[in-house]
């Protein structure tokens, strides 16, 4: 049996889905949340929650598990269920140009999962794929994309917006200390210099709602008389960004890994450069993604560039399917199917 472990982390629920309804399995979990969400929108998957990971690991090896998939670096908490003859799976919750995913951890499991060429040049250029366990298999939450699921005007129409007009997302990455996130000093003045006409949807990273409190209380202050603004909230809408990406004819981001998931749309992206200094030290690296659409640095050439690409939506799109070939090396939306056969090798 194989068995999956999600924390709080709502915003990973997507990826892992597409996995249940293809092999017997059974998540893990120590957060009510992932637990409400999941019970409510996927009643076919079998959850069961514990108060701690000890306790987990206890019902894991009880329960007969034989493969234990994880989609953060969580290894450290499990590595125990080694001694039991466990192995470890790794299939991430997301792709991007930050350093986050190339981690040493990699070389502790058995198979290692990858969106694509690009993740694999990555790794081995760091000396992580020492033990061979790497293998590109493609990206399940982009497989929706893929796959023809999503519907713009319905899903407009879900979030309560006019299906007549344009809608911007804007979608920041985590403060994460790095250096990473446009938010603090664009996301709360992005109001005043978005254009009346277009709507602006923002969906902030979930972990902004759970650790940022008080920038995103200033943020719904600024937007309060905006009425083609609207501010994501609602933890069922929150969680899975695919469905709000597909709502949207334009993104406005920074270094997130939703610039990777959106570019498989084929459709405007804008990138904030916040020019932190820590950035400075990293190089352009992890800016790669930034070839595929305009980059501003300062708000006030924001309005001409948000309308240019409403305006004219395909001047990277020759670039972004370039580089989408990099990104997802598989396109035809069976990355679950390859994870899987990778899986069963492992016994």
């Amino acid at each position: 049996m194989y068995a999956y472990y999600i924390d709080a982390s709502i915003h990973q629920i997507g990826y892992i889905t597409g996995l249940f309804e293809k092999a017997d399995s059974v998540l893990y979990t120590d957060s009510e949340t992932s637990l409400k969400i999941i019970k409510e929108d996927f009643p076919a998957i079998r959850v069961k929650l514990y108060p701690s990971v000890k306790e987990i690991i206890e019902a894991i090896r009880s329960d007969g598990v034989k493969i234990l998939i994880l989609q953060d670096f969580h290894y450290r908490m499990f590595k125990i269920l080694k001694e039991d003859g466990i192995k470890f799976v790794q299939i991430f919750h997301g792709t991007s140009d930050k350093t986050y995913n190339v981690n040493r951890e990699i070389a502790h499991y058995d198979l290692v999962c990858l969106s694509g060429r690009k993740m694999l040049q990555d790794v081995e250029k760091k000396g992580l794929n020492i033990n061979k366990n790497c293998r590109v298999t493609g990206n399940l939450k982009t497989d929706m994309i893929f796959n023809g699921m999503y519907n713009r005007n319905k899903e407009i129409e879900k979030l309560g917006l006019d299906p007549g007009k344009k809608n911007v997302l804007y979608a920041p990455t985590w403060m994460d200390g790095m250096g990473n996130s446009s938010f603090k000093k664009f996301g709360l003045r992005l109001p005043e210099y978005f254009p009346e006409e277009y709507q602006l949807t923002i969906k902030l990273h979930p972990n902004l709602h759970l650790y940022k409190g008080k920038l995103v209380k200033m943020l719904k202050k600024s937007i309060k008389n905006k009425k083609n603004i609207l501010l994501l909230e609602d933890t069922k809408k929150i969680y899975d960004i695919i469905p709000v990406m597909a709502a949207s004819d334009a993104l406005m981001t920074d270094v997130s890994g939703v610039s990777h998931e959106y570019i498989a749309f084929l459709r405007p992206m804008i990138f904030l450069d916040n020019r932190n200094i820590l950035r400075f030290f990293y190089g352009r690296e992890r800016m790669r993604i930034w070839n595929a659409g305009d980059v501003v640095s300062n708000l006030k050439n924001l309005q001409g560039t948000i309308r240019r690409n409403l305006e004219e939506p395909d001047r990277y799109v020759e670039i972004q399917r370039e580089m989408l070939q990099d990104i997802y090396s598989y396109t035809d939306g069976k990355s679950a199917e390859r994870i899987l056969n990778e899986i069963r090798k492992l016994y």
